[in-house]
């Protein structure tokens, strides 16, 4: 966003990239910190309350910078939520690359992944 005219926007995406970087700092000094309190407690219970506040208030991931209260911008939340996703997703992923599977377990697997982009 350049900031001269609030009806031009030449990268839409700016705002969210921006909001990536904040909660960037505020993640790595939590998991250089305190990284097993961090990962095992705060990641999920974040990601869990900011997505059911963005759909009760929203209904939807859909919002473009609006502010919750007197500092909060939802930019950063979305940004937290989504990077404490992929915490965990990486978390899960180097806990069960290692465990040998059955055919039929990976058929499970692949079932699950295809369900879970369906919903």
């Amino acid at each position: 966003m350049v900031g001269l005219n609030q009806d031009i926007y030449f990268n839409n995406v700016a705002w969210y990239v921006s909001a990536l970087l904040i909660a960037g700092y505020f993640i790595y000094y939590m998991v250089l910190n305190h990284r097993k309190f961090y990962i095992q407690f705060v990641c999920p219970i974040s990601v869990i309350l900011i997505y059911s506040f963005y759909y009760r208030i929203y209904t939807g991931m859909e919002m473009w910078g609006d502010s919750i209260g007197f500092w909060q911008h939802d930019a950063l939340l979305r940004a937290l939520a989504g990077m404490n996703m992929g915490i965990m997703s990486y978390q899960l992923c180097n806990k069960i690359k290692d465990i040998r599977l059955t055919a039929f377990s990976e058929y499970l697997l692949d079932a699950a992944e295809i369900f879970s982009f369906y919903s």
